[in-house]
């Protein structure tokens, strides 16, 4: 069977690259796009691009993972000839490799066009699966415009962008994502393990994923230094030219204005930005009970990717949004499903 296949090759694929991030086999291809990744985007680092890697072969690529996500399509997955787009966004490292893993689990091909920020990750990984399988090979192509034969389409990025594509594409099933943050809400009393996963997620890849924590809810009683402490493990965020000169101008600006912040040293608490807050702050606000908590989380839910909320149901626990599983669907919405159900095999 096609998913049989599917299976096997991609969770090869999640072990290779898993040993060659490990430095247990040869890492030629994967060095070398990851290389050339960090020379055209200051904020691909090697060590940013080592840790969405990682995540997607451990957790998207584990084997049982895989299995349990398709048994539940399985008998509506078959092999096709015909193609869906995938229009990616570039600000974390292969953040559309969950869309193309998509797109190839439903049995179609896919015609991929990459962002100008995230050119050679996505490639480099698909040239290890095409070695690991020739089959591969021709089932992702990367093209520089999605072509007009693709029979649906999936693409992220900006509001505004979305707009524009969605008017472009009017005429075939479109899955579009516009700009989303995630939120995590905080009892005080967390020690200092989960504080630690709680700066990963807000940290990780600058702060500019979706599933990034840019704002946190607090009791009205908590203090910020541990936190503060925690997060010095990423200090060298500040070496980035771009997040520095983010965290110094909104440093200035809310100086001059008389915004109430706290300043951590190399990026801003802030209670007044808007959400998700430019780059470099971190928006926080008190709550004094949990209705409080449901009812802003309520008033800005479409604009939410995940919440974190340790032990809650539908919520992910801390050190765990960056850590996305097959059947976690960017924006609630099952894109294996809404490829099945509208996609018209040409």
């Amino acid at each position: 069977m096609y998913s049989d296949v599917f299976i096997r090759d991609f969770a090869e694929l999640g072990k290779r690259v898993s040993d060659m991030l490990n430095n247990s086999s040869d890492s030629y291809v994967l060095r070398e796009s990851m290389e050339m990744s960090e020379s055209e985007n200051n904020f691909f680092t090697f060590k940013m691009q080592r840790e969405a890697l990682l995540a997607i072969s451990q957790y998207m690529l584990n084997k049982n993972a895989l299995k349990g996500w398709l048994s539940r399509y399985s008998l509506s997955v078959t092999l096709k000839s015909s193609y869906i787009g995938v229009i990616a966004a570039g600000n974390i490292p292969a953040v559309c490799f969950h869309d193309i893993l998509s797109v190839l689990a439903s049995g179609y091909k896919c015609e991929v066009k990459l962002s100008r920020r995230d050119s050679h990750l996505i490639p480099g990984i698909f040239s290890i699966l095409a070695d690991i399988n020739t089959f591969w090979s021709d089932r992702v192509v990367f093209k520089e415009r999605i072509s007009s034969s693709a029979c649906a389409l999936i693409a992220a990025g900006s509001d505004y962008t979305m707009k524009l594509i969605g008017s472009e594409f009017k005429n075939i099933p479109t899955l579009l994502r516009g700009t989303k943050s995630s939120v995590a809400v905080l009892s005080g009393d967390e020690d200092d393990k989960e504080t630690d996963s709680l700066c990963d997620d807000i940290f990780l890849y600058f702060g500019m994923g979706c599933r990034s924590i840019s704002r946190i809810l607090v009791p009205e009683n908590y203090k910020f230094e541990r936190l503060i402490d925690s997060s010095k493990r990423y200090t060298s965020l500040s070496e980035n030219r771009d997040f520095n000169a983010s965290y110094r101008y909104q440093k200035a600006l809310m100086t001059m204005t008389g915004e109430r912040f706290i300043d951590a040293g190399f990026f801003i608490l802030s209670e007044e930005c808007d959400f998700p807050p430019p780059l470099a702050v971190v928006g926080y606000q008190y709550y004094k009970n949990e209705n409080q908590i449901v009812e802003y989380l309520r008033s800005i839910e479409e604009r939410i990717q995940i919440i974190e909320w340790s032990g809650r149901e539908g919520c992910v626990d801390p050190g765990m949004s960056q850590k996305p599983s097959p059947d976690e669907y960017a924006d609630g919405i099952d894109t294996l499903s809404f490829i099945l159900r509208n996609a018209k095999n040409n």
